[in-house]
């Protein structure tokens, strides 16, 4: 069997989860109450409920046994829970923050090399703290891959201080992962509060306008090797490219904010596959390549391909052995300049 890398999987921090058993804050989060399987965690004036593990990555080998079992998914590179970026954070708790989820994911990666790729965190809501952060976590910790949110306290990431941080990571050729951040999502209060539009509709809208404002940013002028990838087939951004070039060819080419079209620098980007649908995937592949998208599964979340997306992959009949492999893990360990050498499962 083709193994997996999965790029687009989460953990639960154990301080987190350390906190919420005692019932001590972390980092501003407490426990509310627990009703059945799912637990209330409140933050400010939000609250969420979720199914929470008693524990997580305490026992890699037996979370990587389990990924091999459902999905054959051998290495996976986790970022934390969707909404633990903790952006409201302030310099020193922030820091101590990335700290803490960083020593942890270095831990994991130490332990299980060919396992495990952590995505760091980064204090992005301070450019100096976050720079610093970034070397901390490859020089101290071995991490070479980071994640961050769709966007840092409603700014989106063409922001001066964010493209700066972001820049450092592209200069140093160093991968970064943005994923939805799962508060401030846009019209998260006023138009999103039905039928869970937060998230079937809020999440690939963030990532498509996160991708876009990277692409609008020029970093790919500058940096055109750099490796980020964006959750949820990079949301909306692959499928309405076209407005995009039409409103570009439209600017004075003085006032244009890139080099190229829009849609020339889709290529220059990584999106994960969880588009859910045959058609939709088999569009993504058409306009991306399976060079540039890659295996994601939200575990342990819900949304996931139905029988996962892996094995979705794997069981496609109009596609060669050569594009699963590609899709499945070869793009994914040149994304992650991994070292783990491909075997069959």
């Amino acid at each position: 069997m083709i193994p997996a890398i999965d790029l687009h999987s989460h953990f639960w921090p154990r301080g987190f989860l350390e906190s919420l058993a005692s019932g001590k804050e972390w980092f501003g989060w407490q426990k509310v109450s627990k009703d059945g399987f799912k637990t209330s965690i409140k933050i400010g004036d939000e609250t969420l409920s979720f199914k929470v593990p008693k524990q997580d990555l305490v026992d890699p080998a037996a979370r990587t046994q389990t990924r091999i079992a459902t999905q054959g998914v051998s290495l996976e590179a986790p970022m934390v829970v969707g909404f633990l970026w903790n952006y409201h954070l302030g310099r020193s708790d922030s820091v101590k923050f990335c700290r803490e989820v960083n020593e942890e994911l270095s831990e994991v990666q130490r332990a299980y090399p060919e396992n495990y790729h952590g995505l760091a965190m980064l204090p992005m809501q301070n450019k100096d703290a976050a720079i610093q952060e970034i070397k901390h976590a490859v020089d101290n910790l071995g991490l070479t891959s980071f994640a961050i949110a769709s966007h840092v306290n409603g700014s989106n990431l063409d922001a001066k201080d964010s493209l700066e941080i972001i820049e450092v990571l592209a200069k140093e050729n160093l991968s970064l992962s943005v994923h939805p951040e799962f508060f401030n999502k846009i019209g998260d209060r006023d138009r999103l509060t039905r039928y869970y539009f937060k998230s079937s509709v809020g999440a690939p809208a963030e990532s498509g306008i996160a991708l876009l404002s990277l692409v609008y940013s020029g970093i790919f002028d500058k940096y055109p090797d750099f490796r980020v990838s964006f959750t949820h087939g990079g949301g909306f951004a692959p499928y309405s490219i076209g407005r995009n070039r039409i409103r570009w060819e439209a600017e004075p080419t003085a006032s244009r904010a890139t080099l190229k079209s829009p849609e020339h620098y889709l290529r220059n980007c990584y999106v994960d596959c969880l588009v859910h649908d045959d058609s939709s995937f088999k569009f993504l592949l058409d306009r991306m390549g399976s060079d540039r998208i890659l295996v994601g599964t939200d575990y342990p979340f819900d949304w996931d391909h139905p029988g996962g997306a892996a094995n979705w992959i794997r069981n496609m009949t109009d596609i060669t052995d050569d594009t699963k492999r590609d899709l499945l893990w070869n793009t994914a360990a040149k994304f992650l300049n991994t070292s783990v050498p491909y075997r069959e499962l």
